[in-house]
């Protein structure tokens, strides 16, 4: 969920929050999600039924997980097991956003940045991969995304 307040036609602010839920048979993990961009439009076009905006945003970003997963121990009972970290990052996203039908606005970007993740001990985990898609990565991570909405 997001909410972009314009300044003036070219700068506005984007802050959005979102949550994360899984739940497996060897896994339970929430997470939140929150960001905030500060977006400069550098190509504008209004017309009466549509618009094109061109931007760059630096942006920060934050993510706290909890989760519990199976593990089983020397004895081979099965235990469960419970962590919780939060990862910082920030970087740079390039976008276009579209606006049609007066009120749907079609939003595509992408970019990267850093992000450090601080609470995450990879030891502890059986399957942790060490790629960008892991919970607990830090490091580079790329960015590209599609989001819709609506014009208030």
């Amino acid at each position: 969920m997001g909410y972009e307040r314009f300044f003036d036609p070219n700068t506005s602010f984007y802050l959005a929050g979102g949550l994360s839920f899984k739940d497996s048979e060897s896994e339970k993990l929430w997470g939140l999600r929150t960001e905030a961009q500060m977006r400069f439009h550098v190509f504008t076009v209004i017309q009466p039924r549509q618009s094109h905006r061109l931007y760059f945003a630096p942006y920060l970003a934050n993510e706290y997980f909890e989760t519990e997963y199976r593990d089983y121990s020397q004895s081979g009972y099965e235990v469960w097991n419970t962590d919780s970290f939060d990862a910082f990052g920030g970087g740079m996203l390039f976008g276009w956003s579209y606006s049609f039908a007066n009120r749907i606005n079609l939003d595509i970007f992408a970019g990267g940045g850093l992000r450090k993740t601080f609470g995450y001990d990879p030891a502890e985990y059986y399957y942790y991969d060490d790629t960008v898609f892991d919970y607990g990565y830090s490091g580079i991570v790329p960015r590209l995304g599609i989001d819709i909405g609506f014009w208030f």
